[in-house]
């Protein structure tokens, strides 16, 4: 009894950090990417003479690029998951994420902005881990359990929904070197994943 209820709890856990990493990876890179498409100062990633409506259009593009592709790869993810498994396909999510992520700061320490855009996209791909994780975590549970546990689901969501840009603004303010400025939130993001 004691070592199912041990590795339920374990279940869960991953499943509950795996939200919260999703969430707040999100979070975490909004803040960093106003600043450093905003910035004409020091990334140089537009020109100076890059007015601030062409500025707000970037902004808008990079992070709707995400939610693009989050829509398009949902039901996609979602019958690969029950095909092949929710902890397989979860595993190749937060994998794939890691790469995106990675691509996303080269995107920025290159100061490439097509790469950026393919960075994002592959983001989108691979953000919908939230949707799996819920349907692993009412594939675990007994069904007195599951509105308790779907509930916990909306406090992983709204943490990582606080903390990602709390985070973000931070490494926006105090990056983990003056050489990598802006690429250490999505570097933070890297290793989360």
């Amino acid at each position: 009894m004691i070592k199912n209820s041990l590795y339920k709890f374990s279940i869960f856990a991953t499943l509950f950090l795996i939200i919260i990493i999703d969430e707040m990876s999100y979070g975490i890179i909004a803040p960093v990417l106003s600043s450093f498409v905003m910035d004409n100062q020091s990334i140089h990633l537009l020109s100076y003479h890059f007015n601030i409506a062409g500025r707000d259009l970037l902004y808008a593009s990079l992070l709707g690029t995400v939610s693009l592709f989050l829509f398009i790869s949902a039901p996609i993810l979602g019958d690969i998951s029950d095909a092949f498994g929710r902890k397989k396909t979860l595993l190749f999510m937060i994998a794939f994420s890691a790469v995106s992520y990675f691509v996303c700061a080269l995107g920025v320490l290159l100061k490439n902005i097509p790469l950026l855009f393919v960075g994002h996209a592959a983001v989108g791909f691979t953000a919908g881990t939230a949707s799996i994780s819920q349907a692993a975590i009412t594939d675990v549970s007994h069904h007195e359990e599951k509105v308790y546990n779907l509930s916990i689901i909306t406090l992983a969501l709204c943490f990582g929904f606080i903390a990602g840009p709390l985070i973000g603004g931070f490494f926006t303010t105090y990056p983990l070197s003056h050489s990598i400025g802006y690429a250490s939130a999505y570097l933070i993001v890297t290793f989360l994943a």
